[in-house]
């Protein structure tokens, strides 16, 4: 996740964008597949165009691919030490983008619609030689750029612990379609286990 939305004790390491952004990009040694496979060892290295998306406009590039051992598709670097999210080797997503999605959606609740059109609006306005995405793209790719975060469950209370007696959440950050529901999301007032603490007026 950005800098901004950890805690002290968090180790994590943050990517930023590199300037300027390279106009080719090496398959290097760690190359996957969206399915998690590895390169055919025969496959030979191909290079195809790319876009670069950040926050005021894209940018064509090239980009290094090998077919898939395990399916039809093509492996593709990572470039996250670019700060780059690789969506599918063909759009590529700069990490200060949606990490500026996530500060915007976190401080005021910008709905994906408003924040794409304002995104569009800066490419309008620097001139970009490609148009942003639709609000289909962006919430897909911001919501695959979200699977892969590494998310600490180092929410506890320095008093209390891991499991306070009482919680009190406050606030709604965003309202997801329900295809991006998982089946570990849970309200934060369902009880687990059936011999629970039960506490008088409360629904």
């Amino acid at each position: 996740p950005p800098a901004w939305a950890r805690l002290a004790r968090d180790d994590l390491t943050s990517y930023t964008l590199v300037d300027p952004i390279p106009s080719r990009f090496s398959i290097g040694d760690q190359a996957r597949c969206a399915c998690g496979g590895a390169p055919k060892p025969s496959a030979p290295v191909e290079e195809k165009a790319c876009l670069v998306f950040t926050t005021s406009r894209a940018f064509r590039a090239r980009i290094e691919v090998r077919r898939c051992g395990s399916c039809r598709r093509c492996c593709g670097p990572d470039l996250r030490e670019f700060g780059l999210f690789n969506y599918n080797n063909f759009r590529l997503y700069s990490h200060e983008l949606l990490n500026s999605f996530t500060s915007c959606m976190a401080n005021f609740e910008a709905p994906f619609h408003g924040f794409r059109k304002h995104i569009s609006h800066s490419y309008a306005e620097h001139q970009s030689p490609v148009p942003f995405v639709s609000d289909t793209t962006w919430r897909a790719v911001w919501f695959s750029f979200l699977r892969i975060q590494q998310l600490i469950n180092s929410f506890a209370c320095s008093k209390c612990g891991d499991c306070p007696e009482v919680l009190i959440f406050d606030g709604v950050t965003a309202g997801f379609a329900v295809e991006h529901c998982t089946g570990t999301l849970r309200p934060p007032t369902a009880r687990e286990a059936a011999d629970g603490p039960v506490r008088a007026n409360v629904r």
